[in-house]
């Protein structure tokens, strides 16, 4: 059975007495509506996703918060370009949300491939 953090929403495999990520002792097994971390992407993709969700009727949380460049003060204007989202959805509707961010959250790292470019 996995094990769920209730101050973080860490969902874990480990029998351990504090959360891996913030310590916490507030943990136990998870239930089916516990909300657990799903994906972070940016904001094209989060947009994306969060759509899917909803015409699925899935319930989320979605976190939305600014790239490194902002945060670091540097305020670089890149607008939704900069912008970050993390999404947490129940427990019971992981599997299925899994397979809905495999479909539309495309790897940032995929993004720019110089592969896919024509010369001309």
């Amino acid at each position: 059975m996995s094990m769920y953090c209730t101050n973080c929403y860490l969902l874990f495999d480990e029998q351990v007495r504090r959360c891996p990520r913030c310590n916490s002792k507030h943990i136990r097994e998870v239930e089916p509506n516990d909300p657990v971390y799903l994906t972070e992407c940016n904001y094209f993709n989060g947009e994306t996703l969060r759509t899917n969700l909803e015409e699925q009727g899935i319930p989320y949380i979605l976190r939305q918060r600014m790239g490194a460049a902002f945060s670091m003060g540097l305020g670089l204007g890149l607008g939704p370009a900069g912008e970050r989202y993390q999404f947490w959805v129940p427990y019971c509707e992981l599997e299925r949300c899994k397979e809905l961010a495999d479909l539309v959250v495309v790897p940032e790292d995929e993004w720019d491939d110089p592969q896919d470019e024509t010369e001309f």
